[in-house]
């Protein structure tokens, strides 16, 4: 995104292994830094990304809209093929479907530090999910609107439905600005991510599954310092290998199917955890899934399954 944004004789410079791996995890150490200082700082840049990210959704939309009809949609919308084909691409596309969705139950892991409980963790991550769906429905639409899918690429897809979108209006001056608010917005969800993930090595330290130095939380901040710094050199580490191929578009697909992979085999295991609980008596006051065991159960199979 932010290739796209720069001026021409920045960009070759961008492209570069060195570079690419320069920026990433200098952005890796900001973002690590803020989570340091405590979950008051932290949630500055997620909370921005937020806002960057409705912004971006609203634009999208109103250019497709606009574009939708004069001249009308890029797509062909009454006679494209619907069906998902059956196929290694298909099975990408599930993959990167269900991937594209998951993030919100991220959340939970601050559970500790967010009033109101698991009562409010619950309707908040149910709200998310409805407009997720929403967004994702709209923002396809619109995008289908502005490019036809065979224009389409995973790596800049969207990068080039606003660029095309805003041209298109006669608006082409704005289209870095609106790349600059896409990157603020993947900045806000790579930053909501690092904080969340930090207290995974926290509860595994608190479970005595890690050293203990990894339970340890700052006395000001209460940030879980070893948890943070740990994190840190991990996603170091990762960019690393990622920029071995000088391809950025094989780095993203590194990343992206070692991504999906690794984050979406635990919820095998959560979900078969899940089923098996409604066997068991829930303790006094504790939440409860709404329609009781058989509700519970038909959404552990739905998500397994999924």
């Amino acid at each position: 995104v932010l290739t796209a944004a720069a001026p021409p004789e920045l960009r070759a410079v961008i492209e570069t292994p060195a570079a690419r791996l320069g920026i990433c995890s200098a952005i890796a150490v900001a973002i690590a830094g803020m989570h340091l200082v405590g979950i008051g700082v932290g949630k500055w840049l997620p909370a921005f990304g937020a806002g960057a990210s409705l912004a971006l959704l609203a634009l999208l939309i109103g250019a497709g809209l606009a574009l939708g009809a004069n001249p009308g949609p890029a797509t062909d919308f009454v006679h494209a093929a619907y069906a998902p084909p059956l196929d290694a691409n298909g099975a990408i596309l599930w993959s990167t479907m269900v991937f594209a969705f998951a993030g919100a139950e991220g959340v939970a892991l601050l559970r500790n530090e967010i009033e109101g409980g698991v009562a409010r963790l619950v309707r908040a991550i149910a709200l998310i999910g409805v407009f997720l769906v929403l967004a994702y429905l709209a923002g396809t639409i619109a995008m289908l609107s502005i490019l036809a899918p065979e224009e389409a690429s995973r790596l800049s897809g969207l990068p080039d439905a606003l660029s095309l979108g805003l041209a298109r209006l006669g608006l082409s001056d704005w289209a870095p600005a609106a790349l600059l608010l896409l990157a603020a917005a993947l900045l806000g969800s790579y930053g909501a991510w690092f904080g969340a993930s930090a207290r995974l090595p926290l509860a595994a330290g608190l479970d005595r599954v890690l050293p203990a130095i990894f339970a340890a939380r700052d006395p000001k901040t209460g940030a879980p310092t070893a948890a943070i710094l740990m994190q840190t050199g991990a996603v170091v580490a990762l960019l690393v290998v990622s920029q071995a191929d000088a391809n950025i578009r094989s780095a993203y697909d590194f990343l992206v199917a070692m991504s999906a992979l690794s984050y979406t085999l635990p919820f095998l295991f959560l979900f078969a955890a899940y089923i098996k609980a409604q066997g068991e008596t829930a303790p006094a006051g504790a939440w409860v899934t709404p329609g009781g065991a058989v509700s519970a159960r038909a959404i552990g199979v739905l998500g397994f399954t999924v």
